[in-house]
């Protein structure tokens, strides 16, 4: 991570705070990615259908956006309450429809979460969400996961999220704890 911006981003005390009261515990970021997502006509496919992030039982996303984002813009899609509650059968796939979600939930429960250049979204994504299709204009969104362990699945590499050793020496011990799943180089 050398990106001067994406660190003050991550290791932002107020963002902390916040993952820090709702894990209880001390956050350490698991990952981040900075995606742009295209005007296209391809399929829907992937994390356009709902899905838990199965990487990790307990963690909170943050999503930046850099753009502004409405209904044709491809907003995040959440469905409220779901990470406390699950429907039975929930497991036996991975990607779930629209009609699926509104029959298992309510269609009151499913939340478009639309937002303005510089907002910030903050979600349990052990939750029911996904992506939606960008329709009318491009976007770009940072995203930076707390975690309280190492994300699982075997696909986290360490090396793609390095931090380079004079930043990292600059934190305080508190920052330092954040760090604990980056490679210092």
């Amino acid at each position: 991570v050398n990106c001067p911006a994406t660190v003050a981003a991550a290791f932002f005390p107020p963002l902390i705070d916040i993952a820090w009261s709702y894990l209880g515990c001390v956050p350490a970021i698991g990952g981040m990615n900075l995606r742009k997502s295209y005007v296209n006509d391809l399929p829907t496919l992937d994390t356009l259908f709902f899905h838990v992030d199965p990487n990790s039982p307990r963690f909170l996303k943050f999503f930046f956006y850099l753009h502004d984002v409405g209904m044709e813009g491809g907003p995040f899609c959440y469905v409220r309450g779901s990470h406390k509650r699950r429907f039975p059968g929930w497991k036996r796939r991975i990607r779930w429809t629209l009609e699926e979600m509104e029959a298992a939930y309510g269609a009151d429960k499913v939340t478009y979460l639309t937002a303005n250049i510089g907002d910030l979204l903050i979600a349990d994504t052990n939750g029911f969400h996904r992506g939606t299709k960008v329709v009318s204009s491009d976007r770009m969104m940072l995203t930076i996961d707390y975690v309280v362990h190492e994300e699982l699945g075997g696909t986290q590499d360490r090396s793609l999220f390095q931090l380079p050793r004079p930043v990292y020496e600059s934190f305080s011990p508190r920052l330092r704890a954040v760090a604990d799943f980056l490679e210092i180089v």
